[in-house]
């Protein structure tokens, strides 16, 4: 909908517009009235100015958006979230009016005022609705405003304040706006001088990439101003992240190598660790040495990540030393052991993973966002649960763990158990679907001894009842 008067000449309006205008003063006159009640909601006030708007009485809607503002404001701490969110839709309303109408100074305040209900936690967004489109909103208006007017150091205080941050579409509004004004050379040079500290320059780092989509532009950024922050491990990291995203391992890893071995113990130390290790082994050139991974604290929520890291350099005992304590601590690793212990050529040890996995699944903390990367996997790492039973029954026989267990069987089934067992049997190869699937359910219930008494059924002609024969015999008699 467009804002503004019709024309400039009343006579040369057609009736229905003249109509329409008549109306809605007719309507601003009764909202001036429910406006003046003391607790008068901000969306009276907004309304009223927009009627005006479209009674062609332009000159009169300033104050009224002003005071729409100002009531908008006094909601912002409201215990009522419905107020609040309907508060800052008017706030947004009033930004979009003052855009239409050209009112940088208004916009500028409806921006401001959209801000402060996005810091005061004010719930902009709820569940898949917005409360306002993020590409109509007063930043998005005030930005594109900044950027026409080439003022790029207000530009990028604005879209680096806490309160913008949450929106993260609103780079995606503006690139396009952005890229017909300036590119990321000039605009860093523009805006540098906002850079004092680590942080000021990782911000503008992340800028780059997200405004400009410009990994390069964001990395030469971080390595002109790296080795002046050598102590810093934010910088190494986030430069290290950036050459790993465009593919660039053995850049990454020398960057995260660096930070590492410039920064002391701790969390920020283990992190670059960990990524410097996986970009060593993606980069094929270089790995960390490991008596000074051994030497780093291990934080107990990253057991895995470190077990993943001494697999890759093919530590398997460490490996498997630490997802045995993540075990311990509530994650499955089931399949990463199985992986490891098929490795190693622990065959009894890696079925019994293995089944677990088929059992209970496996699942161990994922990489925090920031730090994935492709995982270089060998083939034995990329097997399924099946296939790796598959290769451990290729190098042990099909049999070996059935034939162990039924030679070690000294418990011997009673007369009515080898009646039953025989029976079931015979069903299981002559009776119908339904015969078959309630004498398969009734054998696997029985008691382990009666094995011996299935032995002969995995000579059987009929496929099926062997493959069902040695599974029932292999869940009694594999490693779990």
């Amino acid at each position: 909908m467009e804002f503004g008067p019709g024309g400039p000449n009343d006579d040369a309006i057609p009736a229905i517009v003249r109509a329409e205008r008549a109306r809605a003063k007719m309507l601003a006159q009764a909202l001036t009235k429910i406006c003046e009640v003391k607790e008068a909601e901000p969306r009276f006030f907004f309304l009223t100015a927009f009627c005006l708007l479209k009674a062609g009485e332009k000159d009169a809607v300033r104050p009224w958006l002003e005071r729409a503002l100002e009531h908008a404001l006094a909601e912002v701490d409201d215990p009522n979230v419905t107020e609040a969110r309907t508060a800052a839709r008017v706030v947004a309303e009033v930004g979009r009016v003052a855009a239409s109408l050209g009112d940088d100074g208004l916009l500028e305040r409806s921006c401001r005022a959209y801000l402060t209900f996005v810091t005061a936690g004010v719930p902009i967004v709820k569940g898949h609705l917005q409360v306002v489109d993020e590409a109509r909103s007063p930043i998005v208006y005030w930005a594109r405003r900044l950027i026409e007017g080439g003022r790029f150091v207000e530009l990028y205080r604005l879209l680096t304040e806490p309160g913008a941050r949450p929106f993260r579409t609103i780079p995606t509004v503006l690139r396009k706006d952005l890229a017909a004004v300036t590119t990321p050379e000039p605009f860093t040079k523009a805006v540098q001088g906002e850079c004092v500290r680590p942080a000021d320059h990782l911000r503008l780092a992340e800028f780059l990439a997200e405004y400009f989509e410009s990994d390069a532009a964001a990395i030469a950024h971080l390595e002109r101003v790296h080795e002046r922050f050598a102590t810093d491990p934010a910088v190494h990291f986030e430069l290290a992240r950036l050459l790993a995203r465009r593919g660039e391992w053995a850049k990454a890893y020398a960057a995260a190598k660096a930070g590492f071995e410039g920064t002391p113990a701790g969390a920020d130390q283990e992190r670059l660790a960990l990524l410097a290790t996986r970009l060593g082994v993606l980069s094929g050139q270089a790995q960390m040495d490991v008596s000074s991974l051994r030497s780093i604290e291990r934080s107990r929520d990253r057991l895995s990540h470190w077990a993943e890291v001494f697999a890759l350099l093919g530590e398997r005992e460490s490996a498997i030393r630490l997802y045995g304590e993540a075990a311990g601590r509530g994650e499955r690793p089931n399949m990463q052991l199985g992986g490891l212990y098929l490795q190693s050529g622990d065959l009894e040890n890696a079925l019994r993973y293995v089944n677990r996995h088929r059992r209970e699944g496996s699942s161990v903390r994922p990489w925090p966002a920031e730090e994935e990367l492709p995982q270089p996997r060998d083939a034995v790492s990329l097997l399924s649960a099946d296939q790796a039973r598959a290769r451990i029954f290729e190098k042990l026989g099909v049999d070996f763990f059935i034939d162990r267990w039924l030679a070690a069987q000294q418990e011997r089934p009673t007369a009515e158990e080898e009646k039953r067992a025989a029976e079931l049997l015979s069903v299981l190869g002559a009776g119908d679907a339904d015969q078959r699937r309630k004498a398969r359910a009734e054998l696997a219930q029985m008691n382990p001894r009666v094995g011996p008494l299935l032995k002969k059924a995995l000579d059987s002609k009929d496929e099926w009842v062997r493959v069902v024969v040695r599974g029932m015999l292999g869940d009694w008699a594999e490693p779990r």
